[in-house]
């Protein structure tokens, strides 16, 4: 077994158990757990944050109405549970065709992926403030280049005036510039 497929097995037992000890102490099952997180929790939470971008509040009101909607209308929502946790292990079974297991496809849609979509959503959260301080240190960094070109310029011009009476010195005893 290559470091890659290690790693990424320690990754989905990491992720795996951590969504055990969930269940566990919350008193649910695995599989209502893991659709609770990867369909309920995460992609609130992107909302929240899409919602935050684009200066409005629609989208995750729509998700809370369609979740309260959907939990009311199920009657047993261990049966759903168990029902999309079988459509999800299809799923990333059905990358085994590519010659990606069920735990690294898990690992790449489950936990590399929210990852990636948490990364842009946190960078366009911010990308104002990122601009600015960009902005702003690249001013200060030019000003720095700019002080230090006047004060190189201001000490060769005074070492030029230098060398300029003293060459006219040499020349021209008592002429000043």
């Amino acid at each position: 077994m290559g470091k890659s497929s290690k790693m990424t097995s320690c990754v989905f037992r990491l992720v795996a158990n951590a969504l055990s000890y969930i269940a566990k102490k919350t008193k649910i099952t695995y599989n209502e757990i893991n659709i609770i997180v990867y369909y309920f929790i995460i992609p609130f939470t992107w909302l929240i944050m899409l919602d935050y971008i684009l200066k409005i509040h629609y989208l995750k009101a729509f998700f809370i109405v369609v979740s309260l909607i959907f939990l009311i209308s199920y009657k047993k929502f261990s049966n759903f549970s168990d029902w999309l946790f079988k459509k999800s292990v299809n799923f990333l079974n059905s990358f085994n065709r590519f010659g990606i297991s069920y735990v690294a496809s898990s690992v790449l849609i489950c936990v590399l992926l929210p990852i990636i979509i948490y990364t842009i959503l946190i960078f366009l959260m911010y990308q104002e403030e990122v601009n600015y301080i960009m902005e702003h240190n690249c001013l200060i960094y030019v000003g720095r280049i700019r002080k230090n070109q006047l004060i190189k310029c201001k000490k060769l011009l005074m070492e030029s005036i230098h060398w300029a009476e003293v060459l006219k010195d040499r020349l021209q005893p008592g002429f000043k510039i």
